[in-house]
């Protein structure tokens, strides 16, 4: 499977947007500065986006485990460093909501669209490599890319010189239209990847633990 030997082969062999140090300095000024602090998972899927070296990555991230808040620290942080990241999706409502918290978004389809050849080859425009060049991309929602539409990109972003791309979403949410299952198959097959399973969205202890039950698939236990 290319996209498996792609993400196995960058393991590595990519050059950090930042210092580790100076990455931590920064999330830790922008902790105090919003009064909010990322948890311990966060912190770390933060840096292997920022200062990690694999040109793949994946970030295996449950409901309510907090991946906005990711996003947005790490956009803030990037930017210092050079391009604001690229974020990618399926959805065009997701797209409008990221663009009102301040991200660089746009649908996947359209990139594609644009860049993506026929027949599985791409076209790599000089626009589309002054795009991708450089810059963090990150695919939200990556359960629901179908396998064509993920080689395309890899190859894409390779080729224009992208810094990193990120597959970002959650193997128990609903699953691409498309044929294949890149994203679940990238984790089962050792492709480098970090997991946010904490729960930040519900703060009542109740809650949190219904939501526990949900997700280790404990009916009973969700409405005990």
């Amino acid at each position: 499977n290319a996209i498996i030997a792609a993400a196995k082969k960058g393991v590595g062999q990519g050059a950090p947007l930042m210092s580790e140090n100076n990455a931590r300095s920064q999330i830790a000024a922008i902790e105090a500065r919003r009064g909010f602090t990322l948890s311990d998972e966060q912190k770390t899927a933060a840096l292997a986006l920022l200062s990690g070296r694999n040109t793949v990555q994946i970030i295996q991230g449950d409901a309510g485990s907090g991946k906005s808040a990711l996003f947005a620290f790490v956009d803030e942080v990037a930017k210092t460093a050079g391009p604001a990241p690229l974020f990618l999706t399926s959805q065009a409502a997701l797209v409008a909501d990221m663009r009102a918290d301040g991200l660089d978004a746009q649908t996947l389809a359209s990139l594609l669209v644009r860049h993506g050849g026929q027949g599985g080859r791409t076209a790599l425009s000089a626009e589309g490599r002054s795009l991708l060049s450089g810059r963090l991309v990150v695919v939200e929602e990556a359960s629901m890319i179908a396998s064509r539409d993920a080689a395309l990109l890899i190859n894409l972003t390779t080729r224009a010189g992208a810094a990193k791309l990120a597959f970002v979403g959650d193997v128990k949410q609903i699953g691409s239209v498309g044929a294949g299952r890149p994203f679940a198959l990238m984790q089962e097959n050792g492709a480098p990847t970090e997991t946010l399973s904490e729960n930040r969205r519900q703060i009542n202890p109740a809650l949190r633990e219904a939501v526990a039950c949900a997700r280790a698939g404990d009916i009973a236990g969700t409405f005990a």
